[in-house]
This record gives C-alpha cells, sequence and structure tokens, in this order.
C-alpha cells in the first residue's frame, strides 16, 4: 500500500521514513509534505492509502487537511503523529474518522502496529466497494437501475475500464458441463481475491451477462496519471486467463474475448454489444484461445463470414437447448449459405468449423468436404432433438417450474441464476435460455417484478414501513428499493404506503 508523511520537522519525516522502509509489510513510499497545503496538492497526484500526519504545520494544520481530504478521498486513511496529548486534540481527530492517534516520539511496534490496522481498513472499504461496483455492473448490464453509491455517477462514467468475457463451448452432459461452469467461476473468482486491496481507486467486479457468459471487469479511477492503475488491470487480465486455461479441458472449451480499454462503463457496454456478433467467430478461428476487439474486427473485414459464423453458433445453441425450430431453422439458413461458402472460406477455417460442429453436434464432418456434403448430417441431428423431446417429455417445463419454486421461496435472499443452476444440476446458459423461453422475461427481471409486487404487498399493510418493505423482499439499501419501486409502479413507495396502507 502508499504511504505518504506530512510533517513540518525534517528529522521527524527522516525517522518515520526509515523506520517504513525496515518494516517487512513492504510499504510504498508515495510522497512526503511539509505542510497541510502541500499535502492537499500531494494527495491528487499519488492518491495515497495511508498518511501519517502532523497536527502543528505551517500554513494549514494537520486536522485542516484532514478535513479537506474527507469527501474526496474517502479510502485514504489517516494516522495522526503528534507532540500533543492533549484530549481534544485527539477527541477532535477520531471524530474525523483517523485510524490512530499516536504521540511523539513514536516507537517502530506502535508505528508498525497503527498501519497494520489503518490498512485492514483501506482493505474493508476497498472489498466493500468492489461489492457494490459489481452489482451495479450486474444490474447495469441487466437492464435494471444499479444501486447506486460511491461506485455511482462520476466513477461509472470517468473510469478508465477493460473486460473480458468467457465463451464456454461442451459436448459433456449437461451435469458434468454444469460441474465445469461452477469450477471456472470460482477459478477465476480466487484469482480475484487476493488483490482486492492492492490499489483503493481500482474496481473488479465477476458477474453472469444475461445470455449466460461470465464477464469480469476492472476499472481504474480517473486521474491515474502514473499508469499503475493499467499496469494492475493488465495484470489482473492475465490472472483470469490462467485461471480459465486451469478449467480447460477435453470436451470443454473456454474462449476469452478482451475488450479494448475505455472511459466509462457506457463505452464498455457500447463495445461488448458491437463485440458479441464476432465472439461467433470463434467456430472458424478456433476455441480455447483469447482473442481481441481488434482481432475479430480484422479477420470481419477481410473475409467477412460473421453472419455464417452466427448461424453455426445459433444451430450449436439450438442443439444444446433442444430447440427443434430453431435449429432446423438455422440449418436452413447455412444451406443458402453453402453454394458460396465453399469459395470464400480459408481450408484452415473450413477445417475449424467442422471441427467445432463434430464436436457440439456429436455429427462426424470432414473439413475437405464441400459444406453440401455436411447438410444431411446437420438435418439428422434435428430429427434426432425431436427424437430425444418425445423420449423425455417436458423436462425443460419442469427445470423451469423448480427455477420458479425455488425464486419464490427464496426471493427475500441474495440468490442468482448460478447457484439455482448449480441447485438443478445443469449449466446456467441452459436455464437462462430456459427460463426465458418459458417466462418471456430474464432471471433478474422476473425476480424484481416478484419483488416489487410481494414489496406491494407489504406496504398495504398498516404497521410495516418502508425500511421494513424493502429488507423483507431483499433490499438492505431503501434508496435503490424506492428507485426499483418508482420504475414498476410509477409511484414512490412512501407515496404507495399513504394511498394503500391505511
Amino acid at each position: 500500500m502508499r504511504v505518504m508523511i506530512a510533517d513540518d520537522e525534517v528529522l521527524v519525516r527522516i525517522s518515520l521514513r526509515s523506520m517504513i522502509e525496515e518494516m517487512e509489510a513492504g510499504w510504498e513510499l508515495a510522497g512526503e509534505a511539509t505542510n497541510g497545503v502541500e499535502l492537499l496538492e500531494q494527495l491528487r497526484s499519488h492518491k495515497p492509502d495511508i498518511v501519517l500526519v502532523d497536527i502543528r504545520m505551517p500554513l494549514m494544520n494537520g486536522l485542516d487537511a484532514i478535513r479537506g481530504c474527507a469527501g474526496l478521498y474517502p479510502h485514504t486513511q489517516f494516522i495522526v503523529i503528534s507532540g500533543y496529548s492533549d484530549f481534544a486534540y485527539a477527541q477532535e481527530a477520531l471524530k474525523l474518522g483517523t485510524a490512530d492517534y499516536l504521540l511523539k516520539p513514536v516507537s517502530p511496534e506502535d508505528l508498525e502496529a497503527a498501519m497494520v490496522k489503518a490498512g485492514q481498513r483501506v482493505k474493508e472499504h476497498t472489498g466493500w466497494l468492489n461489492c457494490q461496483f459489481e452489482a451495479d455492473l450486474f444490474s447495469l448490464f441487466h437492464g435494471i437501475s444499479p444501486q447506486g453509491g460511491e461506485s455511482d455517477g462520476d466513477y461509472l462514467s470517468s473510469a478508465c475500464c477493460q473486460g473480458v468475457v468467457w465463451y464456454t463451448d461442451s459436448r459433456l452432459p449437461e451435469e458434468r458441463k454444469a460441474e465445469k461452469q461452477h469450477e471456472l467461476h470460482r477459478a477465476i473468482r480466487q484469482k480475484m481475491d487476493p488483490c482486492s486491496g492492492e490499489r483503493a481507486r481500482t474496481r473488479k467486479a465477476l458477474f453472469i451477462l444475461p445470455e449466460g457468459e461470465l464477464a469480469f471487469v476492472v476499472a481504474c479511477g480517473a486521474g491515474d496519471q502514473d499508469g499503475q492503475g493499467t499496469v494492475e488491470a493488465t495484470r489482473l487480465l492475465r490472472r483470469m486467463e490462467e485461471a480459465a486455461d486451469a478449467v480447460r479441458c477435453e470436451g470443454f472449451a473456454v474462449t476469452a474475448f478482451v475488450m479494448e480499454p475505455c472511459t466509462g462503463i457506457a463505452a464498455l457496454q457500447k463495445q461488448w454489444g458491437d463485440l458479441r456478433p464476432l465472439a461467433a467467430l470463434r467456430s472458424l478461428l478456433g476455441v480455447n484461445r483469447a482473442y481481441t476487439f481488434g482481432d475479430l474486427h480484422a479477420f470481419e473485414q477481410r473475409y467477412r463470414l460473421g453472419p455464417a459464423a452466427q448461424l453455426v453458433e445459433q444451430a450449436c445453441r439450438s442443439y444444446r437447448n433442444k430447440d427443434y425450430m430453431l435449429y432446423m431453422k438455422a440449418v436452413g439458413a447455412l444451406e443458402k449459405e453453402a453454394s458460396t461458402l465453399d469459395s470464400r472460406i480459408q481450408p484452415v477455417h473450413k477445417k475449424q468449423v467442422s471441427e467445432f460442429l463434430s464436436q457440439l453436434l456429436e455429427a462426424a464432418l470432414d473439413g475437405q468436404e464441400p459444406v453440401q456434403v455436411w447438410l444431411p448430417k446437420l438435418y439428422a441431428r434435428g430429427e434426432q432433438i425431436l427424437a430425444e423431446q418425445n423420449g423425455s417429455g417436458d423436462q425443460a417445463g419442469r427445470l423451469v417450474k423448480s427455477a420458479l419454486t425455488f425464486i419464490e421461496q427464496n426471493y427475500a435472499q441474495d440468490i442468482s441464476i448460478l447457484q439455482i443452476a448449480k441447485e438443478l444440476r445443469v449449466t446456467h446458459n441452459y436455464l437462462s435460455t430456459l427460463f426465458h423461453k418459458k417466462t418471456g422475461t430474464t432471471f433478474v427481471k422476473y425476480l424484481t417484478r416478484l419483488r416489487m409486487m410481494k414489496a406491494k404487498e407489504l406496504l398495504a399493510m398498516p404497521d410495516i414501513q418502508v425500511q421494513q418493505a424493502a429488507e423483507q423482499v431483499g433490499y438492505y439499501s431503501t434508496r435503490h428499493f424506492t428507485r426499483l419501486f418508482t420504475e414498476f409502479t410509477g409511484c414512490y413507495p412512501s407515496e404507495y404506503k399513504k394511498r394503500f396502507g391505511g
């Protein structure tokens, strides 16, 4: 963590610097200031996690400097080191939220203990902000209002963001495939957590996108002049790829799509919208690799095979979801492309797509044969879907019914489609698709609507207040609950309470 020293006495600064350099924790000295004005100026550029500050300094004293920093740098922890034992000073420092108050001369042991305590507070604060950031991104990508707070507003619009999305393609049985997807999620989460407090202005989020893909976003606060936030983002993305690589195995492919750095979450969402159709090109380029947006865009500009790749992806997804009509529609569209596809596709890419289809559709296709020769085998897989549907009954309906029952019983808890899929022993991609097909909406929107309906029932009770209703349907931020309730009903919960709550 980054540490600053603010004291007008040269010998004190030298002594503190020497003690810090000898500590085993490996603190990074970010800078020094001789008065409160210098401290405020250097905070803007160095953004330290911990500041050791004297009270009596020229131009601006330490307590006034702490007051000036409070709103601008809420993550920064201050340790007051003063020669004044007056209780009034200590009391004022504690009111300002300082981590500790030490008297000069300070011993190395006391200083280290205070810094460890302050460092823990930084980590806890950063961890809370990461959780909030993750919840906000999940909400934004699923089309509902974010919870808001520190990660809202300026941070979401000004942070330098980069993300990666993983697509999984598998021919494993549904239960085994679900296990591998949960393993992927755990492996990436474990790579995230050890570095949760490295830089307080860095945020990390791991969440499921509406169509079931796993996404990771890292954001660095605006004003990252030293470039260290960008370096950390690159290192984090490399760790994520290492985690994904450890999960890959025969029959379970994990392909990463890395987005370009951009400013603000809105720009990241737009980039993902542009990248999504190009992700289908993995069927021609090969799976179990990492691609950048630039890689895919350049390939598409050269070969114009995106529409054909999307048909291949649609056929595989429909086959996985046992959707006969969509599968046959995709194969029929491929048949129309077949006459020109052989002349437009390179042999190496044709070999890749034949292997992709052979793996996921369990159809033996030869990459050296014309695409027309593949068609009878592809149509035969459609007939297999019908045979399986007739033999298994409405399995999809039973799965969705079980999911709805789980939601009804646990809507007040922090539940996710990933958790329900794990309970039902299927992949979250498969369950997301079935859920949308059967209910006409996404899991997140269904859960939000159910919670709002339950909240209306609670608010109609005379003895239930708005905050109680929010908590009983799963929202511990009244502000977030109010925003969602207003979007759903067209009025504030307090107004609804006055009108219907007796």
